[in-house]
């Protein structure tokens, strides 16, 4: 084995290898072809300090990083990388187009929470059918569409920035087809196209910009990228307020964001290029670029299975997006009649989020950048911990009327202020934490890998939206009604105090097992070949066993919906005209 050296010797790629720049007609990349023209050879002498340099076999070489120049490694990932302005430039534009292109993609979604009620009158729409519109129609084809995606792109080598942008056109048509829509059917084959386009944007840019940024610049872009959600939900709410006052038919809401989407799409393609993958992986003497095994679907499925920290991160994850997709779908309905009085619940509701959720991802990101480098699962701590701050917070804000003793002014201003603290203590966590997974994983499967985890964890996302819809239709509960107050705030302070806390429990306990995992990965860098991994008996079992139960679970919650959204006995909003 190496001795550990505080010495090293760097060497960079090849003169022949092409840098990494922007497509030649943008604006931006002008000035990338002619700042390009230096060698990419680089030669340096590096210090880094004992505890995180990581023994390698034999002399290094390092990925494409266009004639910048590096200063050190953490495990096998390059960091201090110091990127010409031209690649800056590009990089963080690619930053930007992606986060746009992600908010246009998330409004059309969230703009049904804020028009359900009109939806539902126009075309006749139960409220199971609306959960399963905000839940399995639309969760399930996201999780298949990104799984297939990820796959496809590690298997054959897609071009990923030409996946995201065709993802874009498909969730631009799917608005037209849901803005024009005159029956459920219409609605729901509507949401299927928009979950298959719109499930580029939950994963696939993280992988993409991990090799277009150096490794401790990436959690701040991923928390600027985590902002669309945020910045979606502000819009979203003010957009709905703007035509309920103006009298703009929600139909044509829908239909101008699907104009949107085409055209954010046509950005990306115009102004991203696809950047080498694992530019800033260090690498064995003599390799262009990571080593990369034969892809199959088995290879990753038994690497994933092999992590230590696979499941309960699942898990873990897959509860913390319950609240936000049972606030995203119902929230809106709720506050409106806790308080009918009040005349600017939307516009609150939605700045609250947008601006509370914006600081909150710039301050997650900062942190989770500025010690990375000696804590690699800082996103594990930060994560946790605001978790269990924010679950009392929102216990305050479902709380709120019956805190005030039924004032509603006074209730309203507590709603407001508690809203404010759960969003801004408890979001921006999905950013930092999906850099650290995606990090965490071999380049040559990260695609596939990450894309898979996501998809498991949004399986479980949607379930308490789903079955708050058939509660509230067996019930017999109307939304927007005094009737519906009392067990809506029952169901929701349940679901969300169990799955912030019992999700912040989990991530806790998974910081031991991501480091090992981190490990694993650097050791399958450092040895230049694929894991050769066999998996006991006892984490064989693990696997298959919580894979049944997850699939069945939600088989069953998918045969309630249908159960639910197409029984002729319970359709609780006619169809008007």
């Amino acid at each position: 084995m190496a001795t550990m050296n505080p010495k090293v010797s760097i060497k960079a790629q090849s003169p022949e290898k092409v840098p990494y720049m922007a497509p030649s007609h943008s604006g931006v990349a002008a000035g990338a072809l002619s700042a390009a023209g230096m060698s990419s050879r680089v030669s340096r002498r590096v210090d880094v300090s004992p505890e995180h340099l990581q023994p390698l076999p034999d002399d290094v070489e390092a990925g494409s990083t266009s004639g910048a120049q590096i200063e050190g490694e953490v495990g096998t990932l390059m960091v201090g990388v110091k990127l010409q302005m031209s690649e800056v430039l590009i990089a963080w534009l690619a930053v930007i187009v992606m986060t746009l292109s992600a908010i246009l993609s998330l409004l059309g979604t969230l703009i049904l929470s804020y028009f359900n009620q009109q939806i539902s009158v126009s075309i006749g729409m139960t409220d199971a059918q609306y959960g399963m519109l905000t839940g399995y129609a639309y969760y399930l084809l996201f999780s298949i569409a990104m799984t297939a995606q990820g796959y496809c792109i590690d298997r054959y080598s897609l071009n990923r920035v030409y996946v995201v942008g065709f993802g874009g056109l498909l969730g631009g048509a799917a608005l037209l087809i849901q803005g024009f829509a005159t029956s459920f059917t219409m609605m729901l084959i509507g949401m299927v196209l928009s979950a298959v386009g719109g499930s580029v944007f939950a994963i696939l840019p993280i992988p993409i910009l991990s090799d277009i940024l150096p490794p401790e610049q990436l959690s701040f872009a991923g928390a600027i990228f985590s902002c669309a959600a945020y910045l979606a939900e502000a819009l979203a709410g003010n957009l709905a307020f703007v035509c309920d006052k103006r009298g703009i038919s929600w139909r044509w809401a829908v239909v101008s964001l699907g104009i949107g989407c085409v055209a954010a799409a046509l950005a990306t393609f115009a102004f991203i290029r696809e950047p080498p993958v694992g530019r800033f992986i260090v690498k064995k003497e003599g390799k262009d670029k990571p080593q990369k095994s034969d892809f199959t679907i088995k290879q990753t499925v038994t690497y994933m299975a092999s992590m230590s920290s696979m499941w309960i991160l699942t898990i873990a994850t897959g509860l913390r997006l319950l609240p936000l997709d049972l606030s995203g779908a119902y929230m809106p309905s709720y506050y409106s009649a806790l308080y009918p009085s009040q005349t600017t619940v939307f516009t609150a509701m939605a700045s609250i989020v947008g601006i509370c959720g914006l600081l909150a991802s710039f301050i997650y990101g900062a942190v989770c950048q500025r010690f990375y480098v000696r804590l690699p699962t800082i996103s594990l701590y930060t994560t946790a911990i605001g978790a269990i701050i924010a679950s009392g917070f929102v216990s305050m804000t479902v709380c709120s009327r019956a805190i005030a003793g039924g004032d509603q002014d006074k209730g309203y201003g507590i709603a407001l202020t508690g809203m404010s603290l759960a969003v801004l203590i408890g979001e921006g966590w999905q950013g930092p934490l999906t850099v650290m997974l995606t990090l965490a994983l071999p380049p040559d499967i990260k695609s596939f890998a990450i894309s898979l985890w996501s998809g498991l964890t949004q399986l479980i996302g949607p379930a308490t939206s789903v079955l708050f819809g058939i509660y509230l239709t067996i019930g017999g509960w109307k939304k927007g009604t005094p009737e519906y107050i009392r067990p809506a705030r029952i169901f929701m302070l349940a679901a969300m105090l169990g799955s912030y806390l019992s999700a912040a429990a989990l991530y806790i306990s998974a910081i031991g097992a991501v480091k090992r995992d981190i490990a694993k990965r650097e050791a399958l860098a450092r040895t230049g070949g694929p894991a050769q991994i066999t998996l006991s008996p006892r984490r064989k079992m693990a696997f298959i066993v919580g894979s049944t139960v997850l699939v069945v679970a939600v088989a069953v919650l998918i045969i309630m919906s249908f159960f639910f959204s197409y029984d002729p006995d319970i359709v609780m909003h006619p169809r008007i005209g």
